[in-house]
């Protein structure tokens, strides 16, 4: 007799294949384990038995994954599996055996139910692995304790905290261009905006997408700071070009015989409320032919008062 899966020779009253392992025609195969009891009805929070108190309730994927590496047919035989899972009231949800064929692939078998909040025991899932020639066994088993908790899954908290942080990333680059409008280099932010919106795009769980939205509120708050620095720096600008006016105006005003003035000094407090300005201009033969090449210089002191700048002090002195 020949094997229908190898073509190899099976000897007489041999019930699987020596080469392959597969059962031989018309041989009846008797497991090694007794057959799986019916699965009872899917474990539902409503139904009348008693139970704990519940709330909220949150889907939950068991993935018990046992890999078995076949090398040739020496490991080929009976494989069975069976998953059982238990609640907090050591009821059955799933007690199931799973046909699996010998193979030198890992194979896996994913189970998925509903499970809710509650303060009972947590949900235990249990997954067995056996594989059996002759009277060779090989078994292994993979336990796990589930409890469900209140909160979000990770892939509701990931969405979320990309759409905050692509927000983000948008405010920050409404930001940068804001403060470049200002005439302040903004390189180094538009480089940081670059790198969070590349981590943004690989991000694969909540915290990296955190991280990407974190870089975006850096951008924001160092913008913030510069543009409050460009905005001073523009106003002590202004008080300065209107204080230079108005005690330029008021020398002017005064320098009796001098041909014209220019400023010589000019200082402002970093308060800009107060600022001093010297001033100085020669005596011609057109203003004074007497006192011609006498040099006039003027001190000009000026405050700011009611948003207004005004002249409080001036004093002048004449150089030979």
């Amino acid at each position: 007799m020949r094997c229908d899966k190898c073509g190899s020779e099976v000897k007489e009253g041999k019930k699987f294949c020596t080469s392959c392992g597969a059962p031989v025609p018309d041989t009846p195969v008797v497991p090694l384990q007794q057959a799986a009891p019916t699965p009872p009805a899917p474990y539902s929070p409503t139904s009348g038995a008693p139970k704990t108190k519940r709330s909220r309730t949150t889907t939950v994927v068991v993935i018990a994954v046992i890999a078995l590496l076949v090398v040739g047919g020496a490991a080929a035989g009976i494989v069975a599996w069976r998953v059982a899972v238990t609640d907090s009231e050591d009821k059955a949800v799933i007690n199931d055996s799973i046909t699996v064929r010998s193979s030198d692939r890992t194979q896996k078998k994913g189970v998925k139910f509903h499970m809710t909040q509650s303060s009972g025991k947590p949900l235990e899932a249990k997954a067995t692995l056996q594989v059996s020639k002759g009277q060779s066994k090989l078994r292994g088993s993979q336990t796990l304790s589930l409890t469900a908790v209140a909160g979000k899954g990770k892939e509701l908290l990931l969405q979320e905290a990309k759409a905050s942080a692509t927000k983000k990333l948008a405010d920050a680059t409404s930001a940068v261009k804001e403060v470049a409008a200002m005439g302040v280099d903004t390189t180094d932010l538009v480089s940081m905006l670059s790198d969070a919106t590349s981590r943004l795009e690989k991000a694969r769980t909540a915290e990296q997408a955190n991280e990407a939205a974190s870089i975006a509120d850096s951008v924001i708050a160092e913008c913030a700071v510069r543009k409050a620095s460009a905005a001073q720096a523009q106003a002590r600008e202004a008080d300065i070009a209107a204080a230079r006016q108005v005690m330029f105006d008021y020398a002017n005003a005064e320098k009796g015989n001098t041909e014209s003035i220019s400023l010589v000094d000019f200082s402002m407090n970093d308060a800009r409320t107060s600022a001093s300005g010297t001033y100085s201009g020669m005596v011609t033969v057109h203003t004074d032919p007497d006192n011609a090449g006498m040099t006039n210089v003027f001190h000009v002191t000026a405050q700011k008062q009611g948003g207004q700048w005004v002249v409080t002090d001036f004093t002048y002195e004449h150089v030979l």
